[in-house]
This record gives structure tokens, sequence and C-alpha cells, in this order.
């Protein structure tokens, strides 16, 4: 393949982060030359810059305030759109645009910036059915409104661990009950398809049990992990994928995973006898977690790993959608490898999107998104990724599909 389209193709599997909430600020076109430059067609905001939000908590602010006042793409419901917009002419109309807006503490779209509050997933779990259902719509109608395609919610995650820094004290989780979970994230999940948004399960495997924050550092839940728990929402979920109306009754008697016709919906299919079925896998993603487990992989965090990725999430859980990762500038990758390194792990573990959000050291000046991409293109050319340009097109290729039914639904 010619290198032009192996850069382009790069280029459609990497998620980066921007600078700025507009033109008018000195970073913001840096980083979008720098995305063209890459050819990038998936880009991540988020509300608070990290590192000028430290910097502001250091001078005296209180955390609250800091990241107030420490704004990164994200300023109002009117300027968000127009930035949606911007980016797209910039980049193409096949861009695809992603946020973390779970409700509560992990929320860009943020009463302090004009949008309507959320409640946290384990507010959320505690509300009657059908008060989930229109928070749910309210949460999904609100991210699309914006322009926005993915997002990054629901957290899937069970609350096994009450003091976990990252999932459960900050009230990210449902429920320690997988079956609360899973009811809680249909909602969430079935909200988002209908109103034409890419929903995510995350963090997976399952970052419940564990007694560390992968952002500052190494999360090994080699000793906490609890696979028939933690793994039961995803199969629950992901289970009965496409099913077609006159075939949906023969999956729910036989639990087996049938291929629909091509005009599903992506909503949940209930059967005659009342149970759910799962999603359709072109339709949502799932992300991938930097936590560590030794039993399954003893070298690599499963975000990075073949084992926790191919192995467990395609195979096993039958997964055939688009597996995207938690950021690389989290520490418990960055500590240990560098951008194009940890693209390159992930791409050989079966990972369809490198996410980098850009966002957590104000040591970063140079853009992430042409380092990762010219790693990748010399990783093809050596031999480094198992598949080479075939391996990358398959990944490609589902996220077209998660791309053209997005689009069908604009």
């Amino acid at each position: 393949m010619p290198g032009h389209d192996l850069h382009q193709l790069i280029g459609r599997l990497l998620m980066v982060g921007v600078r700025g909430d507009g033109p008018s600020h000195p970073d913001f076109r840096r980083d979008l030359e720098a995305c063209k430059a890459a050819a990038v067609k998936n880009i991540i905001l988020f509300d608070v810059h990290l590192p000028r939000a430290r910097e502001l908590e250091a001078q005296g602010l209180c955390p609250e305030e800091a990241r107030t006042q420490a704004t990164r793409n994200i300023t109002s419901p009117e300027q968000l759109r127009a930035l949606t917009d911007l980016l797209r002419e910039d980049l193409g109309d096949d861009l695809l645009i992603a946020v973390d807006q779970e409700g509560g503490a992990v929320a860009r779209l943020s009463p302090a910036r004009g949008f309507a509050p959320s409640p946290s997933p384990r507010e959320f779990a505690a509300l009657p059915e059908i008060e989930q259902r229109r928070e749910a719509e309210i949460l999904a109608q609100q991210v699309r409104a914006v322009g926005v395609d993915i997002n990054f919610a629901p957290c899937i995650d069970l609350a096994i661990n009450p003091d976990n820094p990252i999932i459960a004290r900050l009230g990210r989780a449902f429920s320690a009950d997988p079956e609360v979970v899973t009811g809680c994230a249909r909602e969430i999940i079935d909200a988002h398809i209908r109103a034409g948004v890419a929903p995510c399960l995350k963090h997976f495997p399952g970052h419940g049990s564990s007694t560390a924050d992968s952002h500052l550092g190494a999360a090994d839940v080699t000793e906490t992990f609890d696979a028939e728990l933690e793994l039961a929402p995803y199969l629950e979920l992901l289970s009965c994928h496409r099913p077609s109306s006159s075939t949906v009754g023969a999956a729910s008697e036989h639990g087996s995973s049938l291929e629909g016709d091509s005009t599903s919906t992506g909503a949940p299919t209930v059967a005659d006898d009342g149970r759910w079925h799962g999603f359709d896998h072109d339709s949502l993603l799932v992300m991938t977690a930097h936590i560590l487990d030794r039993a399954v992989d003893p070298e690599f965090p499963a975000s990075l790993s073949r084992a926790h990725t191919t192995d467990l999430l395609r195979k096993k859980l039958g997964f055939e959608g688009v597996v995207i990762i938690d950021s690389l500038d989290m520490n418990a990758v960055a500590d240990r490898w560098p951008p194009g390194e940890s693209a390159v792990h992930a791409l050989n573990a079966g990972a369809d999107l490198i996410l980098h959000g850009f966002n957590a050291s104000s040591a970063e000046s140079e853009h992430p998104a042409l380092v990762m991409s010219d790693f990748i293109a010399g990783a093809i050319e050596s031999g480094q990724i198992e598949g080479g340009v075939d391996r990358l097109g398959r990944s490609a290729e589902r996220v077209n599909r998660l791309r053209h039914r997005l689009r069908s639904g604009r």
C-alpha cells in the first residue's frame, strides 16, 4: 500500500485531544494542524485543561474553582456546537467527536458550563425506572445537540471496593450488584442509540475492585479481580447482538448469538418471554482499562494485552464492534512506554481506536498525533504489527461501520 494511503488509514484509528475552545486560542490552530498532518478522524473534547487546573490549585484556588477557570474545549452549549461544527469543517464531515459524560463527578457538559445537571451513576441507580429512562434521555439528547457522536458512558464497573479512589468513591459505579449495573446500563445505552450517539461500555474487564487510580500509576487487580461478578454486565449486554424480529425468539430459547438483518436499529429487543437481548455491536464501543491482572497477562495491562482484548473480549465474549483503549497519557501506561510504543502494543492486542487525550502534563508541547502515526507506520514497515496493513484495515472497517450507524441517524 502506498505511504499516503497507509498514513490515511492510521489517521482513522487515532483519537486525540486538542487544546483550546476555538480558533482564537493560541494552541488550537497548532493542534488542529497536527491533526490534519496525521489525517486524524477522531477527536476527544474536555471541559477542563488539567495542567492549568493543577497550576491554579498550586496557587491556592480550591479544586472546584480551579477546574472552572481552567477551560479546555467547552464553555457553553452554543460555543461547543460551534466548535464541533468547526472541527468537522477542518478535519472532514466524517470526523467522530467524543466526550466523557457519565453524570455526577465525570461530566464534561457540566452545570458550570451551562448544561443541565445529570445524576451520578450511583444516584441514577437509586431512581425509579421511569425517572432513569427520563434522565438517560436528557443525557443522550444533550450530548447529541452539541454535535458529539460518542459518549464514553455507561461506566459498568462494579462498586466492589467502596474505597476505590477512581470508581466507587466518586459515585461512578451504579452498584456492586451486576444485575443493577446491567439494568441501569441498558437505559443509558438505549437512550444514546435512539438519540444517534454511540455509547461505550467501560472499563473492560472491570476497574471496580482496584485499589489504585490508573490515571496516577499502576493499578494491579491480580488479587482483587472477581471475573464472575465483574464480567457479568459485559456478558449480558453484549449477548444476542443484532437480533432480527424473526429470530429473536429462537435466540432467547437457545441462548445463541445470531446475526440479524442489516436494518437493525441497534436498540435492545425484547422477546415474547420478556427477556432483554443485547445490543448491536456496530452501535457501541468497549473501552479497555489500564489495569494489570497478572493471572491473565503478567506483562501488559488490559488495554495493551492480547489475552484481554482478543482472547477474552473478542473470542470468549464475542464482541465484534469497536474496541478503544483508555487514554495513553494516563500514568499507568505513560510511565512504562512512550505513546508510539503503547499504540503499537494496543494494536497488536486487538484494539481498534488508539486514544490519547493530550491533557495530562504541562510538559507536553508536541502534539502526539504525528508521533503515534509515524511510529505505527514504521512498525508496519518493519513487520512489528501482526497482520500488517490488513490488520489495520479490519479495525478501520469496524470504525467505519460505527460511523455509518451514526451518520445514518443524523
